[in-house]
C-alpha cells in the first residue's frame, strides 16, 4: 500500500542522510581548523567567504531531513488508520501502538531538531562549527539508530498484519490505573501547577540562576505529575493495552488525533526546556545578548504553553465528570 512505500523510503532516505550528516560535520571540523588558525582581524569576513559550500550542504540537510521526517510521519498516521480499521482476524497487540507512538516520536524529535539547528545562525562565529557539530552528531545517532529500530518493528508488525494469527488471539481486559478521578488526586497537580505559573514568571522578569532553578524544578514536578495522569486516562478511555485496533483510536482523526497532539506537547514541552537550558549556559556565545534572551523567552513560553496544555487535557476529563454528575 501507499503508506509502506512512504515508511520504507522515508527510512531509507534518512539513513541516507546520515552519510551527509557525517560528511556535513567533518567539513564542519575543517572549517573551524582554519579559522581557528587565522589570526586576521576580518577572520568574520573570511569565515563567510570560505564555507558557502558548508552552507549549502546545510540547507540540503535542513530541507532533506524535514521532507522526510514529515512523509515518515504521514506514513505512520496512514499506517495507524489502517490498525484502526483492522477487523478481528488480525491480531492488534501492544508493539503495533508502540510502533506507532514510536514513529511519531522520532519524526518530530528529528523535525524539531532540524529546526533547532537555525540558531547555528545567531550564534558567534567561534562557535558556530562547535555547535554544529554537537547538534550533528545527536542527529546522526537519532536517525541512524531510529530507522534501524523503526525497520526491525515495521518487519515485526507487518508480519502479523501480513499472515493473520487469529488462532491464537485471546482477548484479555484492560488494565485501569488504580487511582479514581477525584479531587484529592488533582488538588497536587493544582497546586504544582500554580507553583509552576508562579515559577515562569520570576524567570521571565529576572532571568537569575536562582529563578532558573526554581523554574526547571518546578517544571520537572508538574511534567511528572501531568505523564502519571496522562496515563490514568489513556488506559481507562483508550484502552491501551488489550490486543485490539481499537487503542490506535487515539492516532485517529475521530479522536481528534487525541495522542499525536499529546506527544506533540511533550516532545514541544520536554526540548523547549532542554533548548531553554542550552541558551541559558551559553548565551555569551551569541551574536549580541539580546538574542540569548529573546530566544530564551520564546522557548520558556513555548514550554510554558505546551505544559499548561497538557495540564488543560489532564484536567478536563475530570472536569467533566463532575459537571455531568449533576446531570
Amino acid at each position: 500500500m501507499l503508506y509502506d512505500y512512504f515508511f520504507i523510503i522515508a527510512n531509507i532516505a534518512l539513513i541516507l542522510l546520515t552519510v551527509s550528516i557525517y560528511v556535513f560535520n567533518r567539513y564542519s571540523v575543517y572549517l573551524e581548523r582554519n579559522i581557528s588558525q587565522n589570526i586576521s582581524p576580518d577572520r568574520d569576513k573570511i569565515f563567510n567567504k570560505i564555507n558557502p559550500k558548508f552552507h549549502l550542504l546545510f540547507k540540503i540537510i535542513l530541507s532533506g531531513g524535514l521532507t522526510f521526517s514529515v512523509i515518515l510521519l504521514v506514513a505512520a498516521i496512514l499506517l495507524n488508520n489502517h490498525f484502526t480499521l483492522a477487523n478481528h482476524l488480525i491480531k492488534i497487540d501492544f508493539l503495533n501502538f508502540a510502533f506507532i507512538a514510536y514513529q511519531i516520536v522520532f519524526s518530530l524529535s528529528v523535525i524539531i531538531l532540524i529546526i533547532f539547528s537555525l540558531m547555528y545562525y545567531r550564534l558567534k562565529p567561534d562557535y558556530r562549527h562547535q555547535f554544529i557539530q554537537g547538534l550533528s552528531r545527536v542527529l546522526f545517532f537519532i536517525q541512524l539508530i531510529g530507522c534501524i529500530i523503526g525497520l526491525f518493528l515495521y518487519a515485526v508488525v507487518t508480519s502479523n498484519i501480513n499472515m493473520p494469527t487469529f488462532l491464537t488471539y485471546t482477548p484479555q481486559q484492560a488494565v485501569d490505573f488504580p487511582y479514581d478521578l477525584a479531587l484529592l488526586t488533582y488538588m497536587p497537580l493544582l497546586i504544582l501547577l500554580v507553583l509552576y505559573f508562579y515559577s515562569y514568571r520570576l524567570f521571565s522578569g529576572n532571568r537569575s540562576l536562582f529563578t532558573s532553578k526554581v523554574y526547571f524544578v518546578s517544571y520537572l514536578l508538574v511534567f511528572i505529575a501531568l505523564i502519571i495522569l496522562s496515563g490514568n486516562f489513556s488506559l481507562k478511555f483508550f484502552k491501551l493495552l488489550i490486543p485490539q485496533a481499537t487503542k490506535h483510536i487515539v492516532f485517529h482523526y475521530s479522536s481528534g488525533f487525541a495522542g499525536l497532539l499529546w506527544i506533540y506537547l511533550v516532545l514541544m514541552s520536554l526540548y523547549s526546556i532542554i533548548f531553554t537550558i542550552f541558551i541559558f549556559n551559553n548565551k555569551d556565545k551569541f551574536i549580541g545578548g539580546q538574542f540569548a534572551i529573546s530566544y530564551m523567552l520564546k522557548l520558556a513560553r513555548v514550554n510554558f504553553f505546551s505544559t499548561m496544555a497538557l495540564g488543560a487535557i489532564s484536567i478536563l476529563p475530570w472536569i467533566l465528570m463532575e459537571f455531568y454528575k449533576y446531570y
